[in-house]
């Protein structure tokens, strides 16, 4: 009865693949580089040599070599006009503002705000009847706070003390009268017939138009502006 020889094991030298180089090798083992393997690369070497760290990034300082940078909290990567790639520090307050969709989302976060409104008047002295011509404008930045816009005022007597009470688009704690000031100005047949001052309210937390009604009782359109603190 015939025996068949085993054939023989591949020798350790060819890597157990019947191959005496590298190349014959991956192609017995249907590799090849470019689609199923990476050929050894410098930049790949340096990645892999590097024991990185939790938060840092590589950053290329040459041909094919690497520096690992860390991020602490509140710092990003940038680059000046002059220098190298580095971590910089950024607050909070400017990665909200960052994040914001739109120029008026970013107004929101900067504080600014500007609008209209219809004010509440309030006749504390002398006037027989008012109303607002036109809703008043504001322009907030931070805690201040301008308005404008016209109001008519029909006062009862001649020179008399009159104060109108004008509402606030934010509300204010006022403490004292020059936590708001402005002035207006009244007109007469397209000319301006009278000035007076616009203070804070300290009882009431608004804005009070007062002025001297003159002899003719003579209801006339006031154009007012004032800005205030927003305590």
């Amino acid at each position: 009865m015939l025996h068949s020889t085993p054939p023989l094991p591949t020798p350790i030298t060819m890597g157990g693949t019947n191959a005496i180089t590298a190349s014959a090798a991956r192609t017995n083992l249907g590799l090849a580089i470019g689609s199923d393997i990476q050929a050894s690369d410098a930049t790949l070497t340096a990645l892999a040599a590097a024991d990185w760290a939790a938060n840092a990034l590589p950053i290329g300082t040459g041909a094919n070599t690497l520096s690992q940078t860390s991020f602490a909290a509140n710092t990003f990567p940038a680059r000046a006009s002059t220098g190298n790639l580095v971590a910089k520090s950024i607050t909070d307050f400017i990665l909200s503002l960052l994040d914001d969709a739109d120029a008026s989302t970013a107004r929101t976060t900067l504080g600014f705000a500007d609008g209209i409104y219809t004010p509440t008047l309030t006749d504390v002295s002398n006037i027989s009847s008012h109303g607002t011509v036109s809703d008043l404008t504001y322009l907030r930045i931070g805690n201040s706070c301008t308005v404008s816009g016209r109001v008519a005022i029909d006062p009862t007597s001649s020179s008399s003390a009159t104060e109108l009470g004008i509402s606030l688009p934010f509300a204010s704690n006022f403490s004292l009268f020059t936590d708001c000031a402005g002035g207006a100005s009244a007109s007469f047949g397209g000319v301006v017939s009278q000035s007076c001052g616009i203070r804070a309210d300290t009882t009431n937390d608004r804005a009070a138009l007062i002025f001297t009604s003159t002899a003719d009782v003579t209801a006339r359109d006031w154009e007012i502006q004032f800005t205030y603190r927003i305590i």
